[in-house]
């Protein structure tokens, strides 16, 4: 999804790259190469939120490392440029990394401990992605499930599936090598990777489109119903009510 950002975007993108520059420089410090080099080490999460920092001119890539250029955004500006996409692959590093600072008690209650996870969720609260259950507590909200379906905190077996008639029109018109690649991705986190790579604007891609963020335009509902489809099963089972998304079938 691309467009320009609206103003609370704006200020979501600038809280979530300040903190993820806090928690970056707290775990991927190299104490060999000095304070203002960070490393991966290639592990996914970490990879995602260096890319995003990159994106938002806080990191450069250099080889193995990456060099810090800012530790805050501030009262700055985002980068040129910097979009809805840009701003869905933030979104996507925060759902990775959400466990380290924000979600410690319960993955899915949120803990705003300190100015910047406060700051963090004032802003994804103005956004409608959670919602507050006491001053310093809050919950992840339905408009989240994207990037909670990527992240593998929640699962496809959690939403109730499209319309039969809307998954059999979408199966109609899949190509045999869609079809294949979706039937060896029984992990839930990488079918709906793979099933948004290849749908797109309501209708079938054989050419991948990658790296794959999670936005607003998924339709998981689809998505569960193609997966029970091609698998002859729910992605996972539901949660609990009260940590479920609103659209999500009650727990038996």
């Amino acid at each position: 999804m691309t467009r320009n950002l609206t103003a609370p975007e704006t200020a979501l993108a600038k809280a979530a790259l300040d903190w993820l520059m806090q928690e970056a420089c707290q775990r991927l410090c190299d104490h060999d190469r000095g304070p203002d080099c960070l490393r991966d080490e290639a592990q996914a999460n970490f990879e995602i939120a260096c890319m995003a920092l990159e994106r938002g001119g806080l990191l450069r890539g250099e080889g193995d490392y990456h060099r810090v250029l800012r530790r805050s955004i501030g009262g700055g500006e985002l980068p040129d440029g910097f979009d809805r996409a840009a701003l869905d692959l933030v979104l996507c590093a925060v759902g990775l990394n959400d466990g380290f600072g924000l979600g410690r008690i319960d993955p899915d209650r949120i803990v705003a401990e300190g100015p910047l996870p406060a700051r963090l969720c004032e802003a994804l609260s103005a956004c409608g992605y959670i919602e507050r259950l006491a001053p310093d507590r809050y919950q992840w909200t339905e408009a989240f499930g994207p990037w909670r379906i990527a992240s593998g905190d929640w699962t496809l077996g959690q939403y109730e599936p499209a319309p039969p008639e809307e998954v059999a029109t979408a199966l109609a018109s899949m190509p045999d090598g869609v079809r294949d690649g979706l039937q060896g991705h029984s992990h839930g986190p990488d079918f709906t990777r793979y099933f948004f790579g290849h749908w797109r604007g309501g209708g079938w891609f054989e050419d991948p489109r990658g790296p794959v963020w999670p936005h607003e335009g998924w339709d998981l509902e689809l998505a569960a119903g193609i997966y029970a489809a091609l698998h002859g099963e729910e992605a996972a089972a539901p949660l609990t009510p009260a940590a479920c998304p609103s659209r999500c079938r009650a727990s038996p």
